[in-house]
């Protein structure tokens, strides 16, 4: 008997033995899409500035052992819920998937898994995440559940509207209030920061709104043929523009918040101006006609612009912690 054989032989015992092991748990780990964990960092990125935004407003400032703990935990059920939604995504986008030349590869699209297979899958993936929630702060369990059904929704976007980015937008837009209740301030509507938290959901909403166009733009005439609906459709003549657009009031309500919420010259030129020039350059050189290049500069530029709105928030927190006291 030869090594191949042997081989064969074992796995036909094994499946007899143990019958879960004839399952293609490739493909299940290629739907949840680990194996490509840029989206789920931009995802974390921006959940972390409106964590950092309402760690800068708490009075007295929180100390870091106090803030690293909940910012931790928050950040790994945003990375985990990430993935599951991309499963979900998965499991019902897959008749639009097959005629998309980028995703024609996915396990649903190209016979892989069965639809029912990566929806169930999909439904035992969001209900745990659902139950780690309650690893969070308990006043935070309504968005978190709130802020899923949004992304939810996401992928059943491009059939009804032709703004479906906007409603994946506003799923961070409310993690930012989410945010808020996980550290422990008030951003409710009446409160004092309400309207610098709805100004950071809004810069949230059009960064995950320019990402988006930004990653996808090579899919635009895959989705136009088979009916699909999309921001990138409709800047198809001019989306520079568009996208400039967006960047210029991303830019202003940056600065807004830092009127309203009394920050430092640092802010105002780290994430101001740092997120401003970072979006430009990018929008500049990129050419969205390349696949690669509208790869590249997502991780780069898009990731970037975030991080430095990051950096800002967190000097914010930094000066207000161990300067203003």
């Amino acid at each position: 008997m030869s090594m191949e054989e042997f081989l064969d032989y074992a796995h036909q015992e094994a499946i007899s033995l143990f019958p879960f092991l004839d399952i293609p748990w490739g493909a299940y780990f290629e739907l949840t899409r680990l194996s490509q964990p840029a989206e789920a960092l931009m995802a974390v990125l921006l959940y972390s500035v409106g964590l950092m935004f309402s760690a800068s407003l708490v009075i007295p400032p929180l100390q870091p052992k106090d803030v690293l703990p909940l910012a931790c935990r928050g950040a790994l059920w945003v990375y985990y819920m990430r993935h599951a939604i991309c499963t979900f995504k998965a499991a019902v986008d897959y008749e639009y998937d097959r005629h998309v030349r980028r995703r024609q590869s996915g396990p649903v699209a190209r016979g892989a898994l069965t639809p029912d297979e990566a929806f169930n899958f999909s439904s035992i993936l969001l209900l745990l995440g659902t139950l780690g929630l309650f690893y969070l702060p308990r006043e935070s369990h309504g968005l978190g559940v709130i802020v899923t059904l949004v992304m939810m929704l996401y992928p059943f976007g491009k059939r009804f509207t032709s703004y479906p980015q906007l409603i994946m937008g506003f799923g961070f837009t409310m993690g930012v209030f989410m945010s808020g209740n996980v550290i422990g301030v008030d951003l409710s509507p009446g409160s004092g920061n309400f309207r610098s938290a709805l100004y950071l959901g809004i810069v949230l909403m059009l960064l995950a709104t320019i990402a988006n166009v930004v990653y996808t733009y090579q899919d635009m005439r895959d989705d136009a043929k088979v009916g699909g609906k999309s921001m990138a459709l409709i800047m198809s003549n001019r989306p520079k523009t568009w996208l400039f657009a967006m960047t210029a009031i991303t830019g202003i309500l940056l600065w807004k918040i830092g009127n309203l919420s009394d920050y430092s010259i640092l802010f105002n030129i780290i994430s101001c101006g740092g997120s401003f020039f970072a979006l430009s350059t990018m929008l500049a050189l990129i050419d969205l006609r390349v696949a690669r290049d509208c790869e590249w500069w997502f991780r780069r530029g898009m990731m970037g612009s975030v991080f430095l709105i990051f950096g800002g928030l967190y000097m914010e927190y930094v000066i207000r912690l161990y300067v203003l006291q």
